[in-house]
């Protein structure tokens, strides 16, 4: 599990391992196995994937010599969703504008919502939070990276994660009153 804070909000996640090869090698020390040699000089930097990932929270670095690429979860953001804005080739949304910090007396602002002390209350369909002295601290599940694109990917109503969905192929025969056209 990973933590990071954004804005006064605690995000915990897990981190998904990305394997698109079929004789991975595990690197002391690392969650994740690697497939693809790198440049030593590259150590500890984000690289381009030696793969064709569309999905933009698959990021790559070079551990050990060894290219090993994960996906992340992106941050619970305090500010509603009017407010978010994701910048060009990055995977997370921010928030735009600035934030008028005020006392809520022990209790937690998420949103457009006050949280009194103690309470736990779903942020969304992938998201359980809980108020802790001012602080949100919520709790995150992180999709798996998934084999289709991302135009072939359908999140159900009241999931979290997309699916794959390939687009059906347009019917060639019809049928009237029995008979095939």
């Amino acid at each position: 599990k990973s933590l990071v804070c954004n804005s006064g909000v605690i995000t915990e996640y897990s981190t998904y391992c990305h394997i698109p090869c079929d004789n991975p090698i595990k690197i002391t020390g690392h969650c994740c196995p690697s497939c693809e040699k790198c440049e030593p000089f590259r150590e500890g930097q984000p690289i381009a994937s030696p793969y064709n990932i569309t999905d933009p929270c698959i990021k790559c670095e070079c551990v050990k010599g060894h290219t090993i690429c994960s996906k992340h979860a992106c941050p619970v953001l305090p500010c509603p969703e009017s407010k978010w804005y994701t910048p060009k080739n990055e995977c997370c949304p921010i928030c735009k504008g600035h934030r008028k910090v005020q006392d809520f007396e022990g209790n937690c602002i998420m949103k457009l919502s006050v949280h009194r002390e103690g309470h736990t209350y779903a942020y969304d369909h992938c998201t359980n939070c809980v108020c802790n002295d001012t602080t949100n601290i919520c709790e995150r599940q992180v999709c798996p990276p998934l084999a289709c694109s991302p135009s072939n990917q359908r999140t159900e109503l009241g999931e979290c994660c997309p699916k794959c969905h390939e687009p059906q192929e347009a019917q060639t025969t019809c049928s009237f009153r029995g008979k095939e056209y």
